[in-house]
């Protein structure tokens, strides 16, 4: 949220469309005057997740979307899905791969994108880092793509997938990963 909040404030918009529950928008409280309730007319979407009350209709942010793929998308997050207990969710990330499929251009904030690993760490030249997570697409990949250590939490997002094997399950979504744990508690 925050290099995505940071990029806002660099930005020069007139207006943009909020895609996501409303509890999400709290973040950018101090663009509230440049949001917008009609899509028709912003500048660009920023899309922090899925609407209360479309959480599970893709097809419904299809149709939304499809006149709008000239315009640019910032995703605050770009998990595809996330396990909730045992209900698993979607993500903003999952709108943003629709909107690109549409043909529209996402500009992403989050693992596994550079930004968010350059505001967390700060150039910590000579320091041993290690990305932990549950998600091979977003928390692994950055870690590999950072050259950083990666510890998969096994109880997550693959634990599905996991009764195939560690090995060909890294194969699968092309990651290198050091470490696993069941779960992780402090």
């Amino acid at each position: 949220g925050q290099a995505a909040l940071d990029q806002l404030k660099i930005m020069n918009f007139k207006s943009f469309f909020h895609v996501g529950p409303p509890r999400d928008f709290d973040l950018f409280k101090i663009f509230e005057n440049q949001k917008t309730e009609k899509i028709d007319g912003c500048d660009f979407l920023l899309c922090t997740g899925l609407f209360d009350d479309h959480q599970t209709d893709l097809k419904f942010y299809e149709k939304l979307l499809q006149a709008h793929v000239k315009k640019k998308m910032i995703c605050t997050n770009p998990d595809l899905v996330v396990d909730r207990g045992e209900i698993r969710e979607f993500c903003a990330g999952t709108i943003a791969k629709i909107f690109e499929k549409l043909g529209g251009e996402v500009k992403y904030f989050g693992k596994p994108y550079p930004e968010v690993y350059e505001k967390a760490f700060n150039n910590l030249r000579g320091k041993k880092v290690i990305c932990i997570g549950d998600n091979l697409n977003t928390d692994i990949k950055g870690a590999n793509i950072q050259n950083f250590d990666s510890l998969l939490i096994n109880s997550g997002i693959h634990k599905n997938e996991i009764s195939n094997g560690i090995k060909e399950l890294t194969k699968k979504y092309n990651v290198n990963l050091d470490y696993t744990q069941t779960e992780l508690k402090w």
